[in-house]
């Protein structure tokens, strides 16, 4: 056949006149168009294709057209100055099957000149071999190929590299001037290379010639013996099962995959009627009744016994072949579809299962269209089948989830699978429902992904009694932390009564003691200093006795709510001094040195002069119970902006940073020898 052809042109005109005329027939007929050729040579084909009529645009937009520059093709496939094979099967027969993939089985109708510019630029060798691989290529892909060299090119080069040429191809069709001078091509190609010889002489040249013309009548005869064996080969090992049956019902003839379908050895099989291998004896009879009318029967389905005694489903494609109006046998195509037969029961099957479930099973396409809804989708979303197929799955997307579908279609052409993912989804009706999704992606019979199945359980009920039970779950959680923290409350105040009870108790006695000692020494004594020391001693400590009763007091009014707090104006420096003089005595008594440092304009504030008093005399006292003897406490009054600021300074060992934070906390005092020696309600 001329799968390879190729065309030796003189003009530029010849060219597009010849390549118009090759592929014309099969631009019409809608056949997969592939031009890979110079910019200036698609110029001229396009423009001889609008004047016969084809509309250009429309075919190239439908992919029928396909055109590439041929030195931009070239470089994608040449290593160094050769082509590589599996470049050149990746760049040009991945182009070649999918034109053909577009347009059904129609054969691919290429024109090439990358050959022309190989051997413009003197690269005989890699002409050569891509003439090669086209013809490598076309064992793998079907297409005619149509390839052009400028005869010019030719001039200089031997009748060797000329006849490589010729060699790979099909059909070689001659210049312009010889098809007007009626010659033979192959002849006048050889006469014309040989005759640019100037060392061959005349009568070499028609030796040549007549060889030639020899070797091509043996080539054409070998040509036709191969073919006829790759016929005959083809047909023995076809995928497809074939065999003859004669007039009497006989089978004459069966290749491979027919007896490999049934399990029969040829013995086995042919020179048996048809009807032993037919489970159904009317349907062999109704087959050999219409053939015999000359009928031709196209996908007739009946039913085979395999040796195993296995039952095979097929489709018989059958006509009779005849000699001068006579029967002669019939030509047989038998195609396996028991796969496919069961597969219709297994798809009858999957539609019932997938009609009864509780379930929303919805299928979609990749750009989120819905293709198939069942009945479980009806009872959940609201809609009927034809009110939601062809819509988009959006319409189930409540409006504060906008992202969510763009991210699951994402994932599904990554191939991913979406397991038990829970979201909500939107009825018809409006109503927001709680949902669980599994998504898986659908491939076709390649492996892409083109669609994508979906499960959607209805949850809603099941996510109402789980936030119940989380809500009676916090709320018991909370009633125990409540009894947890009011329990520790009542501890910590037990502890603090405890403690509050110790302290008073020691801070009582402590004025107490002498009272009651020098009571009895009063009682003893008569002389009058010891009257004198003794009524200062009383004294002083009843006094001491009576703020700390004064002290209890404040204290169980604040606890009560009921502490009075006066507002009036305040001599600030009077309530000073009079907190210095009450400790004076205190201080004295250890020999600790007390300083006042007065900031007249901080003297005049609003407060309650008594409390003021009460809180300064805490402070010294507790300054002088902190401060050994011979110490120093310094008391410091200054405005700061609009604020009067009071300082107490000691010389004492001072308040640890780790109980700073529970300094002001009621009844607490620091750990350590000091502050438990001293003890006290401050």
């Amino acid at each position: 056949s001329d799968h390879h052809m190729v065309q030796f042109y003189e003009t530029e005109s010849s060219l597009a006149e010849a390549v118009t005329r090759f592929l014309m027939p099969g631009l019409e007929l809608g056949h997969p168009i592939v031009i890979i050729a110079t910019p200036e040579h698609v110029e001229a084909f396009l423009s001889r294709f609008a004047i016969e009529g084809i509309d250009i645009g429309k075919a190239r937009d439908s992919h029928q057209l396909i055109l590439l520059d041929a030195s931009d093709t070239l470089s994608r496939f040449m290593i160094g100055d050769l082509p590589d094979a599996n470049r050149f099967k990746e760049a040009i027969g991945r182009v070649l099957e999918e034109s053909r993939d577009r347009h059904g089985d129609l054969a691919v109708l290429a024109f090439g000149e990358m050959v022309d510019i190989l051997w413009r630029e003197g690269k005989t060798e890699a002409a050569v071999r891509l003439e090669q691989l086209w013809n490598e290529l076309a064992t793998l892909h079907s297409f005619r190929l149509y390839c052009a060299y400028a005869m010019n090119g030719f001039y200089k080069q031997t009748p060797a590299e000329f006849q490589a040429i010729c060699a790979q191809h099909s059909r070689v069709i001659a210049t312009e001037h010889s098809v007007q001078t009626g010659r033979s091509d192959a002849a006048l190609l050889q006469q014309r290379s040989l005759a640019l010889e100037a060392e061959l002489k005349h009568h070499q040249q028609i030796q040549q010639a007549l060889l030639q013309a020899l070797d091509e009548r043996r080539q054409a005869e070998e040509k036709l013996r191969i073919t006829e064996q790759e016929l005959r080969e083809f047909f023995e090992n076809a995928v497809v099962g074939l065999h003859w049956v004669g007039e009497d019902g006989k089978i004459l003839w069966a290749n491979q995959a027919e007896l490999d379908l049934l399990g029969y050895s040829r013995d086995e099989y042919i020179g048996h009627h048809i009807g032993e291998f037919h489970v159904d004896a009317e349907v062999v009879e109704d087959i050999l009744a219409r053939l015999g009318r000359n009928e031709t029967l196209l996908g007739y389905e009946t039913r085979l016994r395999c040796k195993d005694g296995s039952i095979r489903h097929v489709l018989i494609d059958s006509n009779a072949y005849r000699q001068n109006g006579k029967f002669v046998h019939t030509r047989c195509f038998t195609r396996d579809i028991t796969d496919r037969k069961q597969a219709e029961v297994a798809q009858l099957w999957l539609r019932a299962i997938v009609e009864s479930a509780d379930d929303a099973i919805i299928s979609k396409t990749l750009e989120g269209i819905i293709t198939s809804w069942n009945s479980g989708a009806e009872r959940i979303f609201g809609y009927s089948a034809q009110e939601a197929i062809g819509k988009p799955v959006a319409i189930l997307i409540p409006a504060d989830h906008p992202n969510e579908e763009p991210e699951i279609l994402k994932k599904l052409r990554a191939g991913e699978r979406i397991d038990h993912y829970e979201t909500q989804r939107v009825r018809k009706d409006g109503r927001i429902i709680d949902v669980s999704l599994s998504v898986s992606p659908i491939k076709d019979h390649r492996g892409r992904i083109v669609g994508a199945s979906k499960i959607a359980r209805d949850i809603t009920e099941r996510k109402r009694i789980e936030q119940e039970r989380d809500q009676l779950l916090r709320s018991e959680m909370a009633a125990r932390a409540e009894a947890e923290q009011a329990r520790a409350e009542a501890e910590n105040a037990n502890r603090l009564k405890d403690e509050f009870l110790a302290v008073l108790s020691h801070e009582l006695r402590t004025p107490l003691s002498p009272i009651l000692g020098w009571a009895n020494i009063l009682g003893s004594r008569n002389d009058e200093e010891s009257v004198r020391r003794g009524s200062e001693v009383i004294y002083r400590n009843a006094v001491l006795q009576k703020r700390l009763i004064d002290d209890l007091l404040d204290m169980s009014r604040i606890l009560s709510g009921k502490m009075v707090i006066k507002n009036e104006a305040v001599d600030l420096t009077a309530v000073l001094h009079a907190a210095v003089d009450t400790v004076r005595a205190a201080a004295a008594a250890k020999a600790i040195i007390l300083e006042t440092d007065m900031d007249e304009s901080a003297r005049f504030i609003t407060g309650d002069a008594d409390r003021l008093q009460q809180v300064v005399w805490n402070l010294l006292s507790n300054s002088l119970k902190f401060t050994p003897v011979n110490g120093r406490v310094r008391l410091r009054l200054r405005k700061n902006q609009s604020n009067a600021e009071i300082i107490v300074e000691d010389t004492g060992e001072g308040i640890s940073q780790e109980f700073l934070p529970r300094v002001f906390d009621r009844f607490c005092q620091a750990d350590g020898g000091t502050a438990r020696q001293h003890g006290g309600l401050d």
